[in-house]
């Protein structure tokens, strides 16, 4: 984002979703004197924190699914990733190059490289399409948190009744209530549908930008990606060394070339010492320690 307030606004927009489906619900129940200058100046305070809960709530639900699951799009440019990270990391020992590889994911490489490379209206197009997917994926979340408006309402009359009977009277809900909850449920779909509907194209368009990148910066990209997947693995390696309570001579002194390696950029020979200190610790101690391993983050 470019400005502070086109955050703020970003994070807004799963308040104003919120705020809208109950200010819908309550208006199709006939409720319109709601609007007074109290709710508005509520509504000013929260639809901030409300949108930035919302945003977390799609990111600890929803979010994988939108990016990995329900929208598969050909992107050659995670395709050239996965090949040429696993031929990079051919020469090291088979566990750790698959513990590495789920420390290394392709999002992060294809950043790192568009913010030292590309132009800023480049940079700015990636990551505008990356939130409007975004904003479609908590807007769906939204629809999915509205489909409780109703069962909240309900409960709150029945909480504040002052009878408070020991069971909700279900036989006082009317023809009307019936039509009205089946015509708020069909626009929460319709709201749903438009906003996924949308998903795939714009997900298409991004497959398209990161394709010219990979196409016109290919000689760039495999250097960073060796530079990238040679550091971490050096790393993860020193991380479960300094873990271990009796120190192996043999696997430190080659933990320490691996970093001369990489001071001297020779990513192959760092892969290869790394290698060499890991399946020493492996032959010296039955139980490995494992590095705590990095989660993807929001695009």
């Amino acid at each position: 984002m470019k400005t502070e307030a086109e955050q703020l606004l970003y994070y807004s927009v799963p308040g104003f979703f919120i705020f809208f489906f109950v200010f819908l619900f309550l208006v199709m129940m006939g409720i319109t004197n709601i609007l007074d200058i109290r709710v508005i100046t509520f509504i000013v305070a929260a639809v901030i924190p409300i949108g930035f809960v919302t945003y977390q709530g799609y990111i600890r639900t929803l979010y994988r699914k939108i990016w990995k699951e329900w929208y598969r799009v050909l992107d050659p440019y995670y395709q050239f990733f996965e090949r040429y990270l696993s031929q990079n990391l051919k020469i090291i020992d088979e566990t750790l190059a698959k513990d590495v590889k789920e420390t290394m994911p392709p999002t992060h490489i294809l950043l790192f490289h568009m913010h030292g490379k590309c132009s800023t209206e480049t940079v700015d197009y990636s990551w505008r399409l990356v939130n409007l997917i975004n904003a479609r994926g908590v807007g769906i979340f939204s629809c999915i948190l509205a489909i409780f408006v109703p069962l909240i309402y309900g409960l709150y009359l029945y909480v504040s009744s002052p009878n408070f009977p020991v069971f909700p009277n279900f036989g006082s809900l009317t023809s009307n209530h019936v039509i009205v909850l089946l015509a708020y449920y069909a626009l929460i779909g319709i709201f749903a549908y438009v906003l996924a509907s949308g998903v795939s194209g714009i997900k298409e368009n991004l497959a398209d930008l990161n394709t010219g990148i990979l196409v016109s910066e290919r000689s760039d990209l495999e250097q960073l990606i060796k530079a990238f997947s040679a550091t971490k693995t050096v790393c993860f390696v020193n991380d479960i060394l300094s873990k271990e309570k009796k120190r192996i001579g043999i696997s430190q002194e080659l933990i320490e070339k691996s970093f001369k390696n990489l001071e001297n950029k020779d990513w192959e020979k760092a892969l290869q010492n790394a290698s060499e200190a890991y399946k020493n610790m492996k032959q010296n101690n039955n139980s490995l320690p494992f590095a705590r391993r990095a989660q993807d983050p929001v695009p």
